[in-house]
């Protein structure tokens, strides 16, 4: 049996989800990407630009800040630092925030791992938990932009092109 590479576990989820959210973003027409339904829900620009936010409260989880010091200001600054919200600009956040990820997990100890990271409201995670977030996070909101793809009548799969 091979062995578990955790880091190329952890880079090859990451990269994925980015890909197919990035996919099924360029999918949506820009002039529907920054659009709400009914004004209660968020737009997939909205979307994808908190993806970015999320892995950059990430990098300073795994650097050894608490969940519990970054206040819902900062974290919201984060995840929506844009005054208007373009493809280019969601898509060069998330890259930067995903690719400075990337570029941390290769460059951790793998044995630090399995360590404990600060306590979050949920409890105590491993290092390798809190960097595994971001790809289920991303896939989640692929999920929400494939959802909108629907409603303005676009039926096709855009991740798997």
């Amino acid at each position: 049996m091979a062995k578990l590479d955790p880091k190329t576990a952890l880079t090859t989820q990451i990269v994925q989800a980015k890909t197919f959210l990035t996919k099924d973003l360029k999918a949506i027409p820009a002039d529907k990407q920054g659009i709400t339904f009914d004004g209660c829900s968020r737009s997939a620009l909205s979307i994808v630009s908190e993806c970015g936010g999320n892995c950059a409260i990430i990098i300073r989880i795994l650097q050894g800040a608490s969940g519990h010091e970054m206040s819902r200001e900062e974290m919201g600054a984060l995840m929506h630092p844009f005054e208007i919200e373009t493809e280019e600009n969601v898509l060069a956040y998330l890259e930067e925030h995903t690719g400075a990820l990337l570029r941390l997990i290769e460059e951790s100890d793998e044995d630090t791992l399995g360590d404990l990271c600060p306590e979050f409201p949920w409890g105590s995670l491993t290092r390798f938990d809190v960097a595994m977030v971001p790809a289920g996070h991303m896939m989640y909101h692929d999920g929400q932009l494939n959802y909108i793809q629907t409603l303005i009548g676009d039926n096709d799969v855009h991740w798997m092109e």
